[in-house]
């Protein structure tokens, strides 16, 4: 189960990796850039093994590091 974040600019994909990953296994995660500035857009999506696991990491993750939009 994958999740769409809200996430700062200079957030990168190793910095979610980082943070999520303290709830289990995660399988990809992916932080589109812009087409021409190739910078962050502002979202990314986290794709974990587990549903619950996805939902344990958005809810402890809320306040640290991004907004989501579960």
């Amino acid at each position: 189960m994958s999740r769409y974040l809200n996430v700062a600019d200079d957030t990168g994909s190793e910095d979610l990796r980082r943070e999520f990953g303290r709830y289990g296994p995660i399988v990809d995660v992916y932080v589109p850039l812009d087409f021409y500035t190739r910078r962050p857009r502002g979202f990314a999506y986290v794709q974990f093994e587990d549903c619950w696991l996805c939902s344990l990491g958005c809810s402890s993750v809320f306040l640290t590091v991004v907004s989501p939009l579960c």
